[in-house]
């Protein structure tokens, strides 16, 4: 900008100060460059980024995840209450009178549209059970809840959620 401003100077060399203008103008024309060059590459990354993380959500919201609900004990007539919420949907079913070890598994979608998931599992032994119950959550081969009491009227309570799982 000064060698612009020295041009016009009067009874003045103008060598310098036509360095000085060539000179102001390449180092802007290469900020230019480079301020573009950097943008693009930044925005490149983002994308990719982007792209990147969809399609793992994607993979991830297609697989199937295995939970298996498992009470075991001495009891001969265990009152058994399992439950699970998942995308949206829930169930709740109880068995009474159940002889011991049981076993429930079923599947479900990893990654849904609210991608939250709980599971409830509480077994109870009779009047004249004085032995141990234990529950047992497994979650896609992970044991997650477990839960042991002892005695007439012992109640075992399992609880776990998807909230749990991701900590």
């Amino acid at each position: 900008m000064l060698g612009v401003i020295a041009l016009f100077l009067k009874n003045k060399s103008k060598g310098l100060a036509i360095a000085g203008t060539v000179l102001s103008l390449v180092a802007m024309i290469l900020s230019i460059i480079l301020a573009i060059t950097y943008t693009a590459g930044f925005a490149g990354a983002v994308s990719e980024g982007i792209k990147t993380a969809q399609a793992e959500s994607s993979a991830e919201a297609d697989r199937d995840v295995a939970v298996i609900y498992e009470v075991t004990g001495t009891s001969a007539g265990s009152s058994i209450t399992y439950s699970t919420y998942t995308d949206s949907n829930s169930g709740t079913e109880q068995v009474k009178d159940q002889a011991l070890p049981f076993t429930k598994e079923f599947t479900i979608k990893a990654g849904g549209t609210f991608d939250y998931s709980s599971f409830y599992l509480m077994a109870m032994n009779g009047a004249d059970d004085a032995g141990d119950i234990s529950c047992k959550i497994t979650v896609d081969g992970e044991v997650v809840a477990e839960h042991t009491s002892t005695g007439a009227y012992a109640s075992a309570s399992c609880t776990a959620s998807s909230m749990d799982l991701n900590e």
